[in-house]
């Protein structure tokens, strides 16, 4: 396996010394010099360079063909094991299009979203278009559309965190929210 700092240095070296060929050839020497194996991927994947890729490439992940090239390939992609209790929705909660993440509690409404582990969704909340990152609290009658909320973010009730596609709301890291005028838009 080749690390992303080794492989800078190769394609400087191959820089410096001005061989043509780019990226292929660069791999293709690499793989020949390290007595490694190669395999293509052809499946989902995205590059994330700012927050809006970030955030389109967990819209995509919604996509179900996406979701199954990653997760159900022949080549496993394997995480750090967390064996927790499986999620609890409420009688009163609607879940449409959303992966939602081990150890959460919903009872409100949440479609097309990415919800981590360990999730608070409280009643008469309503997410849409959103990533909420794992020990997040969602407070009663909150409404949240195209926000990403990082890890530990606690939002109040009765707030409205609304962004856009292009410009998704971003709460930070362990923030907590709980009057509409801490809501900060970029």
């Amino acid at each position: 396996m080749i690390d992303v700092r080794r492989l800078i240095e190769l394609l400087q070296e191959a820089n410096r010394e001005g061989q043509a060929g780019g990226l292929n050839l660069v791999l293709k020497h690499a793989v020949m010099q390290n007595n490694t194996s190669a395999f293509e991927y052809t499946g989902f994947q995205a590059n994330i360079r700012s927050i809006q890729d970030f955030y389109a490439a967990n819209m995509q992940m919604l996509l179900e063909k996406n979701y199954q090239a990653l997760f159900f390939s022949e080549r496993q992609i394997l995480t750090k094991v967390k064996n927790e209790i499986p999620s609890f929705f409420s009688r009163d909660s609607q879940v449409e299009n959303c992966l939602v993440g081990t150890g959460s509690y919903i009872e409100g409404t949440v479609t097309h979203s990415v919800i981590f582990r360990n999730v608070l969704i409280n009643r008469r909340a309503r997410i849409s278009d959103s990533v909420i990152m794992q020990g997040s609290r969602i407070g009663a009658g909150t409404v949240i559309e195209h926000a990403i909320l990082d890890k530990s973010v606690v939002i109040g009730p009765n707030l409205k965190l609304i962004g856009t596609a292009e410009q998704p709301l971003v709460i930070g890291k362990g923030q907590h929210v709980y009057q509409q005028k801490e809501v900060v838009t970029q």
